[in-house]
């Protein structure tokens, strides 16, 4: 995050930028290993792949994250160029994609959210369902299907999912989809739809208790279908609600184990047939707890063959993460003894699961955590959906290809911007490392994996950077090489807020559970704050701020997840304190004073307790002209309440003004104060960002950014550029006025 010089005489004007547009930095995979973001770390999440029925070089792919990409040459190249999700859904966010035929008409369905979405993130978030749309023309226009989103409730406030959506492979008036309710039909084209099979819910401890997947028949589709979720059913009636019966009704037996851990399973299946007989492999995905025989207190997955008339228990790949929700099968029509299963790892068995061999890398050649395995028509390999993108698996060559060139599906926890270069960006990505960006194309940095909060770049030498991997802070050794050195900071793994002195650049701040300061160029640390004495118990950080031209004045925000209010915000004006003791002695002259946030008060305290508690304050933007003026805004894990967004002080806290007039129901990730203006200031939210402008109302800034989460922003004074990371489309930016 940038956090250093600025020009303070920047001013935004009376002049707009509404109407300018959004420009995608990057970055985007990349077909050639050692090429940009592709060498280390993929491009981001795919969980969802189809072909077009009448074209194999025409193939569709999604995520919850990106939305929706398309290929004319089976996946080497992809673009979204004329694909418009933007203009009708709420999100780019796709679960699932089937393809329907009617004649010359071809219909695109596309289901939204996430396959497990929780929502509830303040920097990350995985989204829930929005419902179903279908176009007509390829992806350049979507309609939403209102008979299903309407009347069976399936708004993103609701918190359901859609896993899985198939059509009939030649009547395209019929459709399943498989959700969080159960099972729906439709016989019509999506006229209208009836809940089929019941199924148990969800809950955020237990998001798969839903019909998980749904496949109709290889060999008799008018007439059988198969679903799973904690059971595998069969409805030998084209699925008429009533008919699904259990296939495993004497499974006690089959998995060995209590029906009370029974009820745990999430089930899924990949169908083909042997000897024109219908067979069926099945994942199945047991959740331990005390009631769980031999899987009391762990998870674990196995997989059985179903030969058209017996089960029987076969071998299970080897996988570094035994994850039921990501655990995906695809075989090789007519030849069952071929099958590919994986969820960290994709490993191939050619004996109908004795005996297992890896073939995608957990990384280099391929990408660990596998979302999507599809077959490529009239050969035995296949496309694999990763955290990373597309790989291509060839069972003749055994060599595995990157698919990715591209797609631009960054996933960024934060960015870090140069205050003086307007060509330097670092950004952490989660699943695919870190980046650099230098105005022409991004490099990646040596350390792979998860890039978490923690990026910025010295405003002093914007060659001296940091960057955070995998709970280790990592520190440049050289202005002229990426190499990295470990420099653990007080053992508090990843840094939720990660700033500089803009007055001192030697001096820098850390946050998580508590605030630590070095006074040395990040070389020692000392801790400077204790706020599990001021009744934080398990607290975590979700932004610091240092007021413009004062220093020693610092903002922290926490959000505490004990019996007390969720979120609390500090405020220190001796620069947190003198940097005294170390990381875990004794803390300098605590000097941090508790701020008066605004809470809902209605006398009933545990009704005030349950309502506030699900309220987190998410950012902190602060006046250039006086430190007792700031701003703060609310994420929250209730959808429906939408009372809290941003508020205004001006009297450090003891009087709040509601200051959110025209922004949209969705939570905050984020403001950003325009420096040398009259107040100005920009939101980041769930959907896009937000303008505030000065008679105080809020409008959508700029065109062309998708309706996507935002996680950080930052003003290029130098540039006159306002940039901002998103969660599954990279870096944006646009010019202002």
């Amino acid at each position: 995050m940038l956090r250093g010089f600025i020009h303070a005489f920047f001013v935004l004007a009376s002049a707009t930028a509404w109407g300018q547009q959004w420009v995608n930095l990057g970055p985007c995979g990349s077909d050639t290993y050692g090429n940009h973001v592709a060498s280390q770390g993929g491009t981001g999440q795919i969980h969802s792949i189809v072909f077009d029925p009448d074209s194999q070089n025409i193939v569709y792919a999604g995520g919850p994250f990106g939305g929706l990409w398309k290929s004319v040459d089976s996946g080497r190249n992809w673009s979204n160029a004329e694909i418009d999700m933007d203009e009708t859904m709420e999100f780019a966010s796709v679960s699932d994609i089937a393809i329907t035929k009617n004649g010359a008409v071809k219909t695109l369905w596309i289901a939204t959210g996430h396959p497990s979405g929780r929502g509830e993130g303040i920097h990350t978030f995985e989204p829930y369902s929005s419902g179903l749309y279908t176009s007509v023309n390829g992806g350049r226009n979507f309609t939403p299907v209102t008979s299903f989103n309407k009347k069976h409730g399936f708004l993103f406030v609701n918190k359901k999912l859609i896993t899985r959506i198939v059509a009939h492979p030649t009547n395209p008036s019929v459709l399943f989809v498989a959700t969080s309710d159960g099972l729906y039909q439709t016989t019509d084209a999506g006229a209208s739809w009836k809940l089929v099979l019941q199924g148990q819910g969800i809950s955020d401890a237990n998001p798969e208790a839903a019909i998980f997947s749904v496949e109709f028949s290889k060999t008799d589709p008018d007439h059988v279908v198969y679903a799973s979720g904690p059971d595998i059913y069969r409805s030998a009636k084209g699925g008429k609600k009533g008919s699904f019966k259990s296939m495993t009704h004497d499974r006690e037996d089959l998995f060995g184990d209590s029906k009370d851990c029974l009820q745990k399973l999430t089930m899924n299946m990949e169908l083909n047939t042997d000897s024109n007989k219908e067979v069926m492999y099945v994942a199945a995905f047991i959740k331990g707890d005390d009631t769980c025989g031999v899987y009391k207190k762990k998870t674990d997955y196995n997989i059985f063959y179903f030969n058209g008339d017996n089960w029987s228990k076969r071998s299970s790949p080897p996988n570094p993460i035994p994850d039921g929700i990501r655990l995906k099968m695809a075989s090789v029509p007519g030849q069952a003894n071929i099958l590919y299963a994986g969820s960290a790892i994709v490993c191939m068995t050619t004996d109908y699961g004795k005996t297992w061999k890896q073939v995608v890398d957990y990384n280099r050649p391929g990408h660990a955590d596998i979302h999507a395995l599809k077959n490529i028509r009239g050969t035995s390999d296949i496309l694999a959906g990763t955290d990373g993108g597309v790989f291509r698996y060839s069972y003749d060559t055994k060599k595995v290809d990157e698919y990715n060139n591209g797609l631009c599906l960054g996933q960024v926890l934060d960015m870090g911007a140069s205050a003086t270069n307007p060509n330097r960006i670092l950004i952490g990505m989660q699943d695919v490392g870190a980046d650099m960006w230098d105005g022409k194309e991004w490099t990646k940095l040596p350390a792979s994996g998860d890039g978490y909060y923690g990026q910025l770049i010295d405003y002093s030498n914007d060659m001296n950077f940091f960057s955070c991997h995998n709970n280790t802070l990592y520190k440049n050794a050289s202005d002229k090489s990426f190499v990295l050195k470990p420099c653990i900071v007080c053992n508090q793994g990843t840094p939720m807020s990660f700033l500089q002195d803009p007055v001192h650049p030697q001096v820098f701040y850390f946050a998580r559970g508590d605030v630590f300061k070095s006074v040395d160029s990040a070389k020692t640390w000392c801790r400077v704050s204790d706020f599990s004495k001021k009744g934080l118990k398990t607290q975590l950080s979700y932004d610091l701020e240092i007021a413009p031209g004062k220093p020693d004045i610092i903002f922290a925000c926490f959000n505490d997840y004990s019996n007390s209010c969720t979120s609390a915000l500090f405020k220190s004006v001796m620069g947190g304190s003198d940097c005294e003791g170390s990381c875990s002695g004794p803390v300098g002259q605590d000097d941090w004073t508790e701020i008066n946030i605004p809470k809902t008060e209605t006398g009933d305290a545990a009704k005030d307790l349950e309502i506030n508690k699900a309220r987190r304050i998410s950012s902190i933007a602060i006046s250039d002209k006086s430190a007792d003026k700031f701003w703060i805004c609310y994420s929250y894990s209730n959808l429906n309440d939408h009372s809290f967004k941003v508020f205004r002080t001006e009297d450090n806290g003891a009087n709040w003004t509601r200051d959110d007039s025209g922004l949209p129901d969705y939570p905050l990730t984020k403001l950003l104060y325009v420096y040398g203006s009259n107040d100005e200031l920009f939101a980041g939210t769930w959907n896009g960002v937000y303008h505030q402008k000065p008679d105080g109302t809020w409008e959508k800034f700029g065109k062309g950014l998708p309706h996507i989460f935002v996680s950080d922003m930052e003003i290029n004074y130098p540039a006159h550029k306002l940039r901002v990371s998103t969660f599954g489309r990279g870096v944006w930016e646009i010019g202002l006025p």
